[in-house]
């Protein structure tokens, strides 16, 4: 099994640190060695959920991000979502939260589901799709979370880039958060039918969490 930062994800005895060699580079030579990543959470349905008939921001998956994970300057994560809008010509809005206040959601085995977003909280909504009324298209937003500066300083780095069908949103500004390190960080999309409340107007089929030592 493997960490990530300072939290041990699996069981075992890997130490975060891993180096691998790249190609026949020495280790310890630049750029000779890279530090581990992969797969840290990823979720896959037809679809894995929609919003209720209701105009509120509807939990369509999260995860919970382990204390002290970003325990040094540059571990991070790649985030992707993906899935699409119902064939209608409604208002819609995609959005994502660090570290929201929900309501009624469940929480299983470090996985968020159900319930609903009521407001950033102490968090922050990272990205806000603003509305959208595309009919039976496909969206996807990735959006990368750093750590930088030094341990418990409570400093990230993200910048997100969406696409909704053929239109490419470009990218957002760089944003510096204040996120508390030594806390879990709930990483949470919502769904919602903004002005209709029709079901189904925002399907996630497909989150991933790539993680970077």
């Amino acid at each position: 099994m493997w960490y990530f930062g300072g939290t041990l994800i699996g069981t075992g005895a890997e130490p975060s640190g891993l180096l691998t060699q790249f190609g026949n580079a020495a280790l310890g030579s630049n750029f000779g060695a890279f530090a581990e990543e992969g797969n840290l959470y990823r979720n896959v349905g037809n679809p894995i959920a929609g919003n209720g008939a209701d105009t509120t921001d509807d939990i369509l998956d999260g995860f919970v991000l382990p204390a002290s994970a970003f325990d040094q300057a540059k571990r991070g994560l790649q985030l992707t979502f993906q899935g699409k809008f119902g064939a209608t010509g409604n208002n819609k809005k995609v959005r994502v939260w660090l570290n929201p206040t929900m309501s009624g959601q469940t929480v299983t085995a470090g996985v968020i589901s159900a319930g609903t977003v009521t407001g950033p909280g102490a968090g922050v909504m990272l990205y806000d799709s603003t509305v959208q009324t595309g009919n039976n298209v496909g969206w996807s937003i990735l959006a990368q979370l750093f750590k930088y500066g030094a341990a418990g300083s409570n400093t990230q780095y993200a910048q997100v880039q969406p696409i909704y069908g053929a239109t490419h949103g470009g990218v957002t500004l760089p944003s510096f958060l204040t996120l508390t390190e030594s806390a879990a960080i709930n990483v949470v999309l919502t769904g919602s039918s903004s002005t209709t409340g029709a079901a189904n107007d925002v399907i996630a089929s497909f989150s991933e969490a790539n993680a970077m030592n």
